[in-house]
């Protein structure tokens, strides 16, 4: 096992990043010298691209979910999404995209965001509709 910096260019989302992972840690290859990327060392580029991005990490997106006493299978029902792909970003197999970052966080955040988004009393005007048009008036 040896450590070493690595730079690498990691595409996510569309884009193509440039990252750079101080300190890998990885099988080192005795025949030719050549690091071995196991999924112990793509879990640590994930890790690196997660970070360099500003991503939730698994860890921050469950401690989101508990910290709402929801289930995962409410919070993936809420969020429009297959619990199969909250398990993959909980087990860190998959990193969620910027934008889907970007919801995770208001939902976290924000109530009236998480009212919005019960799927069975969801305002099919949400976001179609001006706001202003939809309030009830003052009598």
């Amino acid at each position: 096992m040896g450590t070493t910096e690595y730079r690498a260019e990691v595409r996510h989302d569309g884009r193509l990043y440039c990252l750079t992972i101080p300190r890998l840690e990885a099988p080192i290859c005795q025949a030719c010298g050549e690091k071995v990327f196991t999924e112990t060392v793509d879990g640590q580029v994930n890790d690196g691209l997660r970070a360099h991005l500003m991503l939730l990490t698994p860890d921050q997106i469950r401690d989101g979910i508990h910290r709402l006493g929801l289930s995962q299978k409410d919070f993936a029902a809420r969020l429009g999404i297959a619990e199969t792909t909250l398990s993959h970003w909980l087990n860190a197999t998959q990193i969620q995209s910027r934008a889907i970052d970007n919801l995770l966080r208001v939902f976290f955040a924000f109530q009236q965001v998480r009212n919005a988004l019960v799927r069975d009393r969801q305002d099919p005007q949400l976001g179609i509709a001006d706001p202003a048009a939809r309030m009830p008036s003052k009598s």
